[in-house]
């Protein structure tokens, strides 16, 4: 049995990319295999980390739509993942919208299910002037896919996050805040798009003390959900 993580959040700019990247940092640190995909065509993030060896994947139309050709040849590729394996998929805004729809229109979740795979449904949720679209979004996932567990991010990068009592989510998943000099060196660490082992390897002293840190505080946190 393999894992297929999708990130799904319609909400743009909310950390979507830096959840991709995590996960799969996240997952490589337990000892597992990680493939990435990256779907988003506007900006392409999580592709451009070197490390991960992800395949950009073009699901959405230049016009707009969701590409046939470029969702079968991504599910086919998901489907074919080796027992063991974990997939990460990534999404722009644009194509978490449609990819969101397709998932939902033709049960696939539950096709890769029948494949001997399972799925797990991410999103995030974030603070500040984007609180309310990301929720809406983030609520009505266990809706439209009840039968699959979704993971909910936590990111308070850019303030107070209010989770709702009444989502019904498998998990959660608090990001760690980061102020000041801390802040900065992740700043340099996602622009250049590094992993923490990477970053930590080239850091001076200093700026490897906060990462480490930091990792530490999100892997402490990562260790406790049954991936």
């Amino acid at each position: 049995m393999a894992i297929i993580h999708v990130i799904l959040q319609d909400k743009g700019g909310v950390g979507k990319s830096v959840v991709a990247a995590l996960l799969h940092q996240g997952l490589e640190a337990l000892g597992y295999e990680v493939r990435g995909y990256d779907t988003d065509s506007v900006n392409g993030t999580f592709a451009a980390y070197g490390a991960f060896n992800a395949s950009r994947v073009e699901i959405v139309l230049p016009g707009g739509g969701i590409s046939r050709e470029g969702v079968d040849g991504l599910l086919n590729t998901l489907a074919d993942t080796p027992d063991g394996v974990h997939a990460v998929v990534d999404n722009g805004a644009a194509s978490s919208a449609a990819l969101t729809a397709f998932f939902a229109e033709y049960g696939i979740p539950a096709a890769l299910k029948d494949k001997g795979h399972r799925v797990c449904l991410h999103t995030v949720l974030v603070g500040g002037p984007g609180h309310d679209e990301a929720a809406r979004h983030a609520t009505r996932l266990p809706n439209v896919f009840p039968e699959t567990p979704i993971i909910g991010w936590i990111n308070p990068c850019f303030g107070e996050v209010r989770v709702s009592a009444a989502l019904s989510f498998f998990a959660f998943l608090a990001v760690p805040g980061a102020t000041g000099i801390q802040e900065k060196c992740l700043a340099r660490l996602y622009a250049g798009r590094q992993t923490f082992r990477e970053g930590i390897r080239t850091a001076s002293i200093c700026e490897k003390a906060y990462l480490r840190r930091y990792w530490d505080a999100f892997f402490d946190e990562f260790g406790k959900i049954p991936w």
